[in-house]
């Protein structure tokens, strides 16, 4: 016959080890949910610090901004950031990354500002071959890249050159990084080549942005 106190002794240790294994597995969710936000915060932390980096490479007053949403229907086309007139944000202000040239501001409300990203077929972004000085003017396509136009037959381009703002204009300060060459043709009934462009910013990604304020 079964030892009925061994029988109730079983029983109890069973509910005390699946007490603890339910404890064990608190403490594990618990920790694997702190570990998540100290690894997000180090993420931040990075960019944060990468943004800060490229604020005191350049002489102009940058407002640091979150990307809050995207233009429904419009995905990569243009953002919106949680900065606006009351911040002294204006319209066709340069926003960039610590990655490069994001696009400029083409609306502004108290508090927003929506932000025309250069991937956009009506953006114009003057733009220079860092390492020939040769320039053009940047703009966007229907996909996730970038075409540089006027460059004439005689310019020095090259695949992997690094493409830069050129600081012509009132919009865009000379020196942020547009992106990299990826190809480039010449066909000899055209006057200018064709360069196609990658630029350095990851668009699917973007969280944290500078409105970059040039000095009046």
């Amino acid at each position: 016959m079964i030892n009925i106190k061994n029988y109730f002794d079983l029983i109890a240790d069973f509910q005390r080890i699946e007490e603890e294994n339910k404890e064990l597995k608190e403490k594990i969710e618990s920790v694997l949910h702190e570990n998540a936000i100290l690894q997000e915060k180090l993420i931040a932390y990075d960019r944060l610090k990468k943004l800060l980096e490229l604020k005191e490479s350049f002489s102009y007053e940058m407002i640091p901004s979150l990307v809050i949403s995207r233009e429904p229907g419009n995905w990569f086309k243009s953002i919106i950031i949680n900065k606006g007139k009351a911040d002294g944000i204006e319209e066709n202000m340069a926003v960039a990354t610590y990655q490069g040239l994001v696009g400029r501001v083409i609306s502004v409300s108290s508090h927003n500002s929506k932000v025309l990203l250069i991937l956009d077929q009506r953006s114009a972004v003057g733009g220079m071959v860092q390492r020939s000085r040769d320039i053009g003017v940047i703009k966007g396509t229907e996909s996730n890249y970038c075409y540089m136009e006027y460059l004439s037959q005689d310019a020095d381009v090259k695949i992997n050159d690094i493409i830069i703002t050129s600081g012509f204009g009132s919009v865009f300060p000379k020196g942020i990084r547009i992106g990299r060459v990826v190809v480039v043709k010449k066909e000899k009934h055209n006057l200018f080549q064709e360069v196609i462009i990658k630029p350095e910013v990851d668009f699917t990604k973007l969280e944290e942005v500078f409105v970059v304020k040039k000095p009046e």
